[in-house]
């Protein structure tokens, strides 16, 4: 050997005690945020060993990049973290990072390696997102934590999620902590579990068997179980399993009687007090379960029982109504109290408690000092969880309605409590001027004015939402001084041009004297508001921000962070989050505990029964809301809605979506179901798809594009196009879009159309909508989808179909609603009774000023697409193609036929439940039905008759595709 090789090797041997007496390893993996929050990861490194580790030059070249610099010290028994984004990170987690790596984590699983310079595998793990792996790491807000530094990184058992944080929105994990997991030896390893039968029958035991390996042995075994039920979960008991092999156990539940709830798990301990759960504690299914089942009669739907095992469950009692109340089809009846004082209750609170007005009316309108406001701050933060606290406590209420009664008080008392909490930081100039300004009338009396609004401030307040955002960024936020004053003075500018343009807005008696140009200028001046304040707020600042713009970034507070009315609250036609508008005063409805409920679901056909357990139920408008497991759907479904809202709704929902399947269109799944809630029966409700992710996998169409959802009571491009996917992103592709297609014309709008659409799809959904006389759904009730890294398209799906087949938004009477206009949703159309009238989106984006009740103003997407010489020609024909040979009697008629057939019987059940005359009730039923006949022959008659549709060519796809561009399975027509 040389001198030179002897050196060498003696200079390597010289870092092998150090790295031999330690074991670095990696210990933790955050690397699927809940809620979209894509830039929120991190991996945690431990060094298990006696002595510190220089990590210099050492690294990661595999899922992500990131080189450690030279002098990196990991301390003995110390951790050492690395995450995606800093910023990001330091909003959740105060343990101190090392660097911050680039790439991203895949959200589906990798291979992650830990280098040591010499190219020598450290460590190393491949993870994924699907069974044995834990789900709770899995964007449920866990992180992947490594049980045993000592066992190995490629063993699956050796891996389990950090507990879950209790709304499963809040990021959790454990980083530059011990894991909550920890275990100095592996615990036993439960594998291949089976417990036959899935769902017994009345006192039929449960026998259930597993596979338990432990590296020291195995001292016990135990099956422990629970009885749940409407309100309640029993305490655990435990029964001992048996070897029955050399390594498989078994035990006997006893069996129970019937509609009960069985959750179990298995518990395997070691010599040394090791010990496992299976199913881990931490998973979002902390249990498996069975369902003891009765006799289940014979029927022509399915049925459904919904089971909440809260202690609020008996109170969520089945909701016996629709907004008509009586909820059959005998028409509309008295409203349910209790709904109609919650929904009274909620305005009530929203308008009368309005701290980031009062914030605003302190710190902007009046000049205290940055001192003041920093004292202020703790004040309206302390106000803030009281009033969320009285918020939650009176819409959970039993007793809503003699609490509303007393809601005035409270208000004022609460009111006082904030002034005087505020009196000894304000001088007594202050204190006067605050309690003048909160005893201002809230609405002006313009009844004698003529005034088109009756309060112009709360208008454009909802317009330009100055209140919300300032209190966002300077109260939910640290903010310093220079920022502070930066800011308000921004904040004061902004509020002269709103003063001026809401002095205009008072001066409007007609829709015609300008009021589309005003509000215009109102979306103008809401972009310029986020234009100028966003690019000079901290990056806490900014958080909170995206938060305010987007409700679902939100992890805690109010939804929509004060984002609705003028003073930033948000607004409200009343429901739990549903199609009807916006959820109230928190995400969905507070107190709702995001695991505690069951789904069970019975398919007359296959005689099938599925239990969905541990699933998250959420009340909303007209019924419930289910999201279910990825790894376990309802016929590919993952996000479920159970709906009766109103008697004609529940018919034409279905119907309409079965219109757009047979045009060649990804349409959601929608059924009836007939339901239990809790152990009472409910009657028939209609199942809804969720459009989500797993429905755009389901539908070959990928899924990690944007998913927009437009809602019609928001402000502005970026407010009605509430974001499903990649939340924190912002909207820049849509609004491009649609300052692009405004801008254009012609050629150059139709180059712009073929570029960015999906034009045969849209072309589809426009056609669809105008045959069902679908008023509803231009500007509104749809679902837009951006395919960012595909295809680069948008797509358009429908939602929210009970405004269909001319049941609804009639003149009134049981006329059906037929003659719709083939120019509907179109840039230049205008209300009946004045065609011809200027162009554009006309009266005011939703309600168009003067027009019949199913008039709507045109939809950014509708509006310039369906004026488009090019586009319109092809919709015209599709319209044309669609009415021949897929809107018939002879293919309509058969399936109106067979959905009275399937519902008959049930409308005769539901009327019993709800002390309705069941033969009326089947009678109503079937005139509804005809009515819908009657649209298949009316409407067809009436479009085939119009100059525009009779004068159509063929449709051909050889328009606008070119020869090198297919359409994806999902999209081809019949």
């Amino acid at each position: 050997m040389t001198s030179k090789k002897l050196m060498l090797l003696i200079l390597l041997l010289a870092f092998v005690p150090a790295v031999a007496n330690a074991r670095i390893v990696i210990n933790e993996i955050f690397y699927h945020a809940p809620e979209d929050v894509e830039d929120l990861e991190y991996i945690e490194l431990y060094n298990s060993g006696e002595e510190q580790v220089d990590l210099g030059g050492w690294g990661f070249k595999k899922g992500i990049k990131f080189e450690f610099a030279p002098g990196t010290i990991i301390e003995a028994k110390g951790f050492l973290v690395i995450c995606r984004n800093g910023d990001r990170f330091k909003e959740f987690y105060d343990a101190p990072i090392t660097g911050v790596f680039s790439l991203a984590l895949s959200n589906k699983g990798e291979r992650l390696e830990l280098l040591h310079p010499s190219g020598r595998v450290i460590d190393a793990v491949k993870y994924r997102d699907s069974a044995p792996w834990p789900m709770g790491a899995d964007g449920f807000s866990g992180s992947l934590e490594r049980i045993s530094p000592e066992a190995g990184s490629d063993d699956v058992s050796n891996w389990a999620s950090s507990p879950l944080s209790s709304d499963r929105i809040k990021p959790a994990g454990t980083p530059g902590k011990v894991n909550a997991n920890f275990s100095a030896s592996l615990p036993p390893v439960v594998s291949n579990v089976k417990f036959v039968p899935e769902n017994p029958a009345p006192d039929q035991p449960i026998v259930i068997e597993a596979d338990v390996r432990g590296e020291t042995g195995v001292s016990e075994v135990n099956v422990l179980y629970r009885l749940a039920g409407p309100g309640f979960e029993k305490p655990e008991l435990s029964v001992a399993m048996k070897k029955i092999t050399e390594s498989r156990y078994s035990a006997a539940i006893p069996g129970q009687t019937k509609d009960q709830l069985i959750r179990f798990r298995i518990q395997a301990v070691s010599p040394t007090g090791a010990r496992r759960y299976f199913p881990a504690e931490s998973e979002p299914r902390p249990a498996l379960s069975s369902y003891v089942h009765g006799p289940i009669e014979s029927a022509k739907i399915p049925f459904g029982w919904i089971i909440d095992t809260s202690e609020r469950g008996p109170q969520a009692a089945p909701q016996r109504r629709g907004p008509q109340g009586r909820g059959g089809f005998e028409g509309p009846g008295a409203v349910n109290p209790q709904e109609a004082a919650r929904g009274q209750a909620r305005t009530l609170l929203q308008n009368s408690i309005d701290l980031p007005s009062a914030w605003f009316e302190l710190t902007v309108n009046r000049q205290i000092g940055f001192a003041t406001a920093q004292a202020l701050r703790s004040v309206f933060s302390a106000k803030l969880s009281a009033r969320d606290k009285m918020i939650d406590e009176t819409l959970e209420a039993s007793n809503v309605e003699s609490k509303l009664k007393t809601l005035p008080d409270v208000i004022k008392t609460f009111q006082k409590s904030l002034t005087e909490a505020l009196k000894p930081h304000l001088t007594d100039e202050q204190n006067q001027a605050f309690t003048q300004w909160q005893s201002k009338p809230q609405q002006p009396d313009s009844a004698r004015t003529g005034m088109l609004f009756a309060n112009p401030v709360a208008i454009v307040g909802s317009w330009v939402k100055l209140e919300g955002a300032w209190y966002a960024v300077s109260v939910k936020a640290e903010i310093d001084e220079a920022r502070f004053d930066g800011l308000r003075k921004t904040l004061q500018e902004l509020a002269k041009e709103r003063n001026e343009l809401t002095q205009q807005t008072a001066a409007i008696k007609q829709p015609e004297d300008g009021l589309r140009e005003l509000r215009e200028r109102g979306d103008a001046l809401s972009e310029k508001l986020v234009a100028t304040v966003k690019p000079i707020l901290s990056p806490a600042q900014k958080k909170q921000f995206e938060d305010w713009q987007n409700p679902r970034n939100s992890f805690s507070g109010p939804a929509g962070g004060f984002g609705g009315g003028p003073g930033g609250f948000p607004g409200g036609r009343g429901g739990f989050g549903g199609r009807g508008g916006p959820g109230g005063f928190r995400r969905g409805l507070a107190g709702v505990t995001p695991s505690q409920s069951a789904f069970v679901y019975f398919d007359p056909a296959t005689q099938k029964l599925e239990l969905f357990d541990f699933v998250q139920v959420i009340p909303r408008s007209g019924g419930q809301k289910v999201h279910l497991y990825k790894d376990k759907p309802l016929n590919k479904m993952v996000g479920i809605n159970l709906i009766f809202e109103t008697e004609t709704g529940v018919l034409v929902e279905p119907l309409a979506y079965e219109v757009y399947r047979k045009a060649g269109m990804a349409a959601e799944q929608s059924y009836h179901v007939r339901l239990w809630q809790n152990g009472q029966p409910a009657g028939f409700y209609l199942l809804v798809e969720q459009p989500n992710r797993a429905f755009l996998r389901r539908n070959k169409i990928p899924d990690d594009g944007n998913l927009y959802k437009i809602l019609w009571y928001e402000q502005g491009v970026v407010g009605q196009h509430e974001k499903k996917t990649h939340v924190r992103e912002g909207h820049d592709d849509v609004v491009a879009l649609i300052d692009g297609l405004n801008k254009t014309q012609g050629d150059e709008q139709w180059e712009l159309i073929k570029k960015n659409f999906d034009v045969e799809q849209v072309v589809n959904y426009f056609a669809v909508n105008t045959v069902l006389s679908h008023w509803d759904g231009f500007f509104n009730n749809y679902y837009a989808y951006h395919d960012v890294k595909g295809t680069g398209k948008w797509t358009m799906y429908p939602w929210d179909q009970d405004n269909t087949w001319g049941l609804s938004g009639m003149r009134g009477g049981s006329q059906v609603f037929f003659n719709m206009a083939i120019t509907f949703g179109m840039n230049g159309d205008t209300p009946p009774g004045q065609r011809g009238g200027a162009g554009g989106r006309g009266g005011g984006f939703g309600f168009g000023g003067g027009g019949g009740m199913q008039w709507r103003a045109p939809g950014y997407f509708s509006g310039p697409l369906l004026a488009n010489p090019q586009f319109r020609k092809l919709f015209l024909a599709r319209t044309k193609e669609i009415l021949e040979t897929i809107y018939t009697e002879e293919i309509f008629v058969p399936i109106i036929n067979a959905l009275g057939e399937r519902l008959k019987p049930e409308a005769a059940i539901r009327a019993e439940l709800f002390k309705i005359n069941p033969e009326r009730e089947v009678q109503n039923l079937e005139q509804h039905l005809q009515s819908l006949r009657d649209h298949v022959k009316k409407r067809r008659e009436f479009l085939l008759a119009q100059d525009e549709v009779k004068n159509a060519g063929k449709f051909s796809t050889a328009d606008f595709v070119t020869p090198a561009v297919k359409s994806s399975p999902a999209r081809k027509r019949q």
